[in-house]
Parts: C-alpha cells; sequence; structure tokens
C-alpha cells in the first residue's frame, strides 16, 4: 500500500514539476534563484498537498482537492509576487500553471495512465523531467554569462 502511494506521489511530483516549471520560466526568465526557488515551491507544496489527500482528507477527495488547488495557488503567487518586476502578474502566472497541471493531472487520473503503465509512464516522466531542467539550465547559465561579459 505504501508503495503505491509513494509511486503515486512521485507520478504526481513529476507531472507538476514538467508542466508548471516551464511555465513560470516562460513568463518569467528571471535568475537561477528564481528557478530554484519555483522548484522548492512545488516540490514542498506538491508533496504535502498530496500526502494531506492521501491521509488526512481521502474521504473528501474532492471538496479537499478544490479547496488544497487553491491555497497552493495563492501560496504560489504570493511567493512569486515578491519578486522584484512580478508583482500581481505572479498570481497570473500560478493560476495558469496550477491550472495545466490539474487540468493534465486529471487527464492522466481518467485514463489511469500510471495505474496501467506504472514503469513507464516513471521512465518517461523522469526523462523529461531531466531533459526538461538541463536545457533550463543552461538557458540560465548562458544567461548569467552574458551579464558577466
Amino acid at each position: 500500500m505504501y508503495m503505491q502511494i509513494s509511486f503515486n506521489i512521485l507520478f504526481a511530483l513529476l507531472l507538476t514539476l514538467i508542466l508548471e516549471v516551464p511555465f513560470y520560466f516562460i513568463f518569467n526568465k528571471k535568475s537561477l534563484v528564481y528557478l530554484l526557488t519555483v522548484y522548492s515551491m512545488n516540490i514542498i507544496l506538491n508533496i504535502a498537498m498530496n500526502l494531506l489527500l492521501v491521509f488526512a482528507f481521502k474521504d473528501y477527495y474532492v471538496a479537499s482537492l478544490i479547496i488544497m488547488e487553491v491555497l497552493v495557488f495563492l501560496i504560489e503567487g504570493f511567493i512569486i509576487f515578491w519578486f522584484k518586476n512580478i508583482r500581481y502578474k505572479g498570481f497570473l502566472i500560478s493560476l495558469g500553471a496550477n491550472a495545466i497541471s490539474l487540468g493534465i493531472g486529471l487527464l492522466f487520473n481518467y485514463f489511469r495512465l500510471f495505474a496501467i503503465f506504472p514503469l513507464g509512464m516513471l521512465v518517461i516522466l523522469l526523462s523529461v523531467f531531466i531533459v526538461e531542467f538541463t536545457f533550463i539550465l543552461i538557458f540560465l547559465l548562458k544567461k548569467s554569462k552574458k551579464k558577466e561579459g
């Protein structure tokens, strides 16, 4: 049981990172600190939300999911709000990123893609995550070298 829960949380986390980080990045190619903040907040909030949904609110899943998604949107928007030159745009970015992530996550659950192809989905998600992270990191490193030079 705990192994299945662990896999589900890992799948949800990877899918969230793959979908949300580029969304945040596209609308604000700020810095490595910004990127690390986006990764950190998504990792912490996603794991916390999914653990609460599985263990604390499993009897009220749909209502809890809606409430927690709104809270995550507000928390992420508030965190991004504090970056210079982002301000209220941070809440719009957070709304878009979380809407896309939630929508695609619900589609994955509806078609039971994680349940039908667990190892295949894990390999695909990990591969996409590594490629995406590498491209974004290279972009930011090149951008920081241009600023120095």
